[in-house]
């Protein structure tokens, strides 16, 4: 019989996240002050990406049951300092908040962009944490380690300034179809299910042109998955993430032994966030 032992984790999402010495710098930085052992998982997002660290952050969250749930901390670093268009004296960015969902996972972020759009009805309660939002550049090692620390061992409402308004507080997703993620095969995940697909009159089976930014590819055939077209070709079909009962929908090619050739190289590699239009 397995033995049950309960151990926190931390779900690190950042842009800094392919950067190993900055990683370590605020694992270690959390460690400090946290004496328990805790599973810690880095997650890279795009850099100043916060439409991808908000779908990182859904899909990571979608996946997790109520006991997974309860014993997890998200702690998201991705803040591009654009709130305003002035010299940053003292590295000021935007301020700290903890979001604590319905399945009882909290979220340490600073409250920038779209960060926690993606999760908006799932949150249950919004506090402003009460630490500095400048000082330093390195915010996430220097000042919100403890924060994090706190969060994991269950100590965080010492450090609560005052509860927000989430409805306020929380942007609403951009409107249309967006890419959200782009995978290791050069898959590109969209913001897009089949409802809304269906209301622009296009169905399983139509051959299509969409475009990705400034960039239009065409003899696109709307499929049930990934791989119902032949090798070589390019396909729209929903895909693994999502709703399981009703998923994102997915750019891919189906490997044809190029591995260099992808639905993302066919588009020049956009970022997170570039809107997409369909053409029949």
């Amino acid at each position: 019989m397995f033995k049950t032992i309960s151990m926190k984790s931390l779900i690190f999402i950042t842009d800094y996240g392919s950067d190993a010495l900055a990683t370590s710098e605020v694992l270690q930085g959390i460690r400090r002050f946290v004496e328990a052992s805790f599973f810690a998982h880095v997650v890279p997002t795009r850099p100043f990406n916060t439409i991808h660290t908000s779908f990182l952050l859904e899909q990571l969250y979608r996946g997790m049951d109520k006991d997974q749930a309860l014993q997890t901390v998200f702690f998201l670093n991705t803040d591009p300092r654009i709130h305003t268009k002035e010299a940053i004296q003292a590295a000021g960015g935007a301020p700290l908040v903890a979001a604590y969902l319905r399945s009882g996972a909290v979220v340490i972020t600073p409250n920038s962009g779209y960060c926690l759009s993606f999760v908006k009805q799932a949150i249950e309660k919004l506090v402003k944490i009460n630490v500095a939002a400048d000082g330093t550049q390195f915010r996430s090692r220097d000042i919100f380690a403890l924060v994090v620390a706190k969060a994991l061992i269950g100590n965080l409402a010492s450090l609560f300034e005052k509860e927000l308004s989430i409805v306020d507080t929380v942007p609403e997703l951009p409107s249309g179809t967006f890419l959200l993620h782009t995978d290791n095969y050069g898959n590109m995940k969209l913001f897009l299910q089949k409802e809304a697909l269906e209301l622009q009159k296009i169905y399983e089976g139509d051959e299509i042109s969409i475009q990705v930014g400034q960039k239009r590819v065409g003899g696109i055939r709307v499929a049930f998955n990934i791989f119902a077209v032949v090798p070589g070709s390019m396909v729209l079909a929903p895909g693994s993430s999502g709703p399981k009962d009703n998923p994102y929908y997915e750019l891919s090619v189906r490997f044809d032994g190029d591995s260099k050739k992808s639905a993302a190289s066919l588009f020049e590699w956009p970022d997170p966030g570039t809107s997409i239009s369909f053409f029949k």
